[in-house]
């Protein structure tokens, strides 16, 4: 069986989905990590002694020569669409592909991929109303962080009984293994507590507190 991962967006879906990878490569599976990006290459490679087992193979897609010539507006990867239509015949040679955005999932109609079967990781644990879009019943499997958002797609009928399995949050994974981060910043032996507030202002609560 040969699994790829799709990264062809922002450099942070990567945390999202690779630590997925790595467990699955540990296992003695066929992964391939699909990227597009010089971003999304020095993001992977810094977590690379996290997994020390892990064997997933990098392939690297070329960007169309206009992106690499003359992206104007500096964007830090080219295409999703453009991307997959152009490698095509590449992606069809998977028996799986795994990706975490949503974007994906209307791709696919425009694209002839039709060979593998898709996987869906989410990539955070509350999501706002784009997160239940019907085009989430394209994916042969959903990859969900809990119970809380299971119940609201099946109440979309988006998820049912054979579409979806509750993993937890995977970027904690990264975290855990992470021999870096065993170390306290403070000299005080107490619980620490991150906080990250949303960066839409409509619905984060920086602001107000």
């Amino acid at each position: 069986m040969k699994i790829g991962f799709l990264y062809f967006h922002h450099m942070h879906h990567v945390f999202h989905s690779l630590p997925i990878a790595y467990e699955l490569s540990s296992l003695g599976f066929s992964v391939d990590l699909i990227i597009t990006s010089q971003s999304i290459l020095k993001t992977i490679s810094g977590t690379k002694n996290t997994y020390p087992k892990q064997s997933c193979n990098i392939v690297f897609l070329k960007a169309p020569f206009s992106f690499r010539y003359f992206n104007i507006s500096k964007k830090k990867y080219p295409r999703p669409k453009v991307m997959m239509g152009k490698y095509a015949d590449i992606l069809n040679g998977y028996d799986i592909l795994v990706g975490t955005s949503f974007d994906t999932s209307r791709i696919i109609d425009d694209v002839n991929i039709d060979r593998p079967k898709y996987v869906f990781a989410f990539h955070g644990l509350g999501v706002r109303d784009y997160g239940y879009n019907p085009s989430l019943k394209k994916y042969d499997l959903l990859l969900l962080p809990g119970k809380k958002m299971a119940d609201n797609l099946k109440k979309l009928n988006i998820a049912n009984s054979n579409n979806f399995a509750i993993i937890g949050y995977p970027k904690f994974d990264l975290y855990k293994k992470n021999q870096n981060f065993k170390y306290s910043l403070f000299k005080e032996k107490r619980k620490t507590i991150l906080y990250n507030p949303h960066w839409n202002k409509n619905i984060s609560s920086w602001y107000e507190w």
